[in-house]
């Protein structure tokens, strides 16, 4: 049975999350995106879809695993400082360029493990912009955006 109340440690969508148990010949540190949850009736049979980062493939695997064996990855969004992204601003217009400034009140909106981050960004031209931040690559592979 489906519990009446969500656990707060329960792994959503746009969570960062990792397995709990790898197994030994499994990276202990490969973090995943939590793309979507497919519940039901029975919490051990919850299912979700994932994608790994950091993979270095331009269309990363999407795997399909037990809800029970993730757990989520809380992070600092202040390492994202230095890395080239893409950000959706509010007019709805994408810009690229290197992440300058995390915006904090902005973040304090949503939970701190998700990846939905508003950042500052500056282009080629030294324009800076705020705007939500894209992974494109997950875009591009499921034809939606989860941030």
């Amino acid at each position: 049975m489906k519990p009446s109340v969500e656990n707060p440690n329960t792994p959503r969508r746009g969570h960062l999350v990792k397995f709990h148990t790898p197994y030994h010949d499994e990276d202990p540190k490969q973090l995943y995106l939590l793309l979507e949850v497919f519940e039901s009736n029975d919490i051990y049979k919850t299912r979700a879809d994932i994608l790994a980062l950091g993979t270095g493939f331009s269309f990363p695997p999407i795997s399909k695993v037990n809800l029970e064996d993730l757990e989520i990855v809380n992070w600092n969004t202040s390492e994202l400082i230095g890395h080239h992204a893409t950000a959706l601003t509010k007019t709805g217009s994408n810009v690229s360029g290197k992440i300058v400034h995390i915006l904090e009140e902005e973040n304090a909106k949503a939970p701190l493990q998700t990846l939905n981050i508003h950042v500052m960004l500056e282009d080629e031209s030294g324009e800076l912009t705020a705007g939500e931040l894209l992974l494109n690559s997950f875009k591009h592979q499921t034809g939606k955006i989860y941030f």
